[in-house]
């Protein structure tokens, strides 16, 4: 049964019925957290007994997993979810994904997006959400080429991002 749910057992074959919850009815209402065995003793008046007992299995609703957010550059082509959880999913919003159905499709997202996983089973669904951020490209800027002459040196100054790093095939007394 699924979690938070109840079941009725039933027990037969005698005139008298004692349960392992106390209940001495043939028919009792059960609603177990966990998965637990019940045992009823049947009496038939005459003194002799038998027992038998059943187990109901309790299932936990889904539990979604998205993944953990992330961060992608805008030139990034395709990045792939790999969401978990129940027996059947849908992603949220649609736009921008391969498949909005399968638990791994690949995102393509213009801008930054929350997408929400729903994962479903026959015990209710689960929703988890990821962050794809999308950030864009640094323009990078080198400056106008120069001409020197040997054995002088320059200064370069670059912009456009956050960290610069030179190179060349000449030497550089500093690559930042």
């Amino acid at each position: 049964i699924c979690n938070g749910s109840d079941v009725i057992l039933t027990a037969s074959g005698g005139n008298k019925f004692i349960w392992s919850t106390g209940d001495t009815l043939s028919l009792i209402k059960v609603s177990p957290k966990i998965s637990t065995t019940y045992t009823v003793t049947v009496d038939n008046n005459s003194g002799c007994t038998d027992s038998d007992d059943v187990e109901i299995v309790v299932i936990n609703k889904p539990t979604a997993n998205a993944g953990k957010d992330t961060s992608i550059c805008s030139n990034t082509i395709g990045y792939k979810f790999n969401g978990i959880g129940g027996k059947s999913c849908c992603w949220f919003p649609s736009n921008g994904l391969s498949d909005s159905s399968s638990y791994s499709p690949i995102a393509n997202p213009l801008i930054t997006t929350k997408y929400v996983l729903t994962v479903k089973d026959t015990c209710g669904i689960g929703i988890d959400d990821i962050v794809l951020t999308v950030n864009n490209i640094p323009t990078a800027y080198a400056g106008k080429d120069i001409n020197i002459c040997r054995g002088t040196s320059v200064n370069l100054f670059g912009n456009g991002g956050n960290k610069h790093k030179w190179s060349s095939s000449n030497s550089l007394n500093n690559d930042t």
